[in-house]
Parts: structure tokens; sequence; C-alpha cells
């Protein structure tokens, strides 16, 4: 992209890391996400969950947990709610599509997400994921 002239935003880069790890390149798609600040492009809670995704179909519980621990911080200090809501929602189907359903239980009782989604979004969301 850059060669043609064109600065990749974060909408480029979460695009390309979500399109990375729907195809397994986990490691593709973090070293995209670790040239996002080295590029100027912060990451948004989207960009945590399309890593998340991926790293939690490698099975990688422990490090899904901690990039999910992350996304929470990063849904305090994000202001569009568009994007929290979807953040949101891909990391609760991620869970669920991968098996995790103890973690979704664990998110409904704990509300580590505090009120940067709506209790009411949280709950359809997580009903909706689950069936």
């Amino acid at each position: 992209m850059r060669k043609r002239g064109h600065s990749p935003n974060v909408v480029s880069y979460t695009t390309l890391i979500n399109g990375y790890c729907d195809v397994g390149k986990v490691g593709e798609a973090e070293k995209l996400f670790d040239e996002m600040y080295e590029r100027g492009a912060i990451p948004n809670a989207l960009s945590y969950s399309a890593l998340i995704l991926g790293v939690l179909r490698k099975r990688d519980v422990d490090y899904g947990k901690q990039m999910i621990r992350k996304l929470w911080d990063m849904m305090l200090i994000e202001e569009d709610m568009h994007v929290k809501n979807a953040a949101f929602c891909d990391v609760i189907n991620s869970l669920c599509r991968e098996g995790f359903f103890h973690e979704v239980f664990n998110i409904a009782e704990e509300m580590p997400q505090g009120e940067s989604v709506a209790e009411g979004f949280v709950h359809a969301q997580m009903i909706d994921s689950l069936c």
C-alpha cells in the first residue's frame, strides 16, 4: 500500500489483521498490529478484537485472556460507541465459536468491560452468540 502512495490507517490495518487471522496467519497479524504503532495508526478496540479471534483459534488461551484484558482497558478510553459494541460482539462471538463458553459466563458474572458497553446490550449479545 505504501509503495502505491497510500497511507494505511487503523481501518486498513484492522482489516488486514482480521484477514490474516481468518486464514490462520496470526504471526503476520501480530506483526501488523505492532507495525500500527510504528506507523502512527493507534489500534482501537476493533483492532484488538480482530487479533483476539486469531489467538483464540490457535487455542492460546492465556495470551487470549491477556489480549481480552487489554481490550477492556482500550474500551474504557474508546469514544466511539459503535466501535466498542462491535469489538464486544467480536470477542463474545469468538469465544463462543471456539468453545470457550466458560469465559463468556465469567464475563457475564464479572462484567470486566465495566460500563463501556450497555448492560442490556451485553446480555443480548451473549444470548445471541451462545445460541
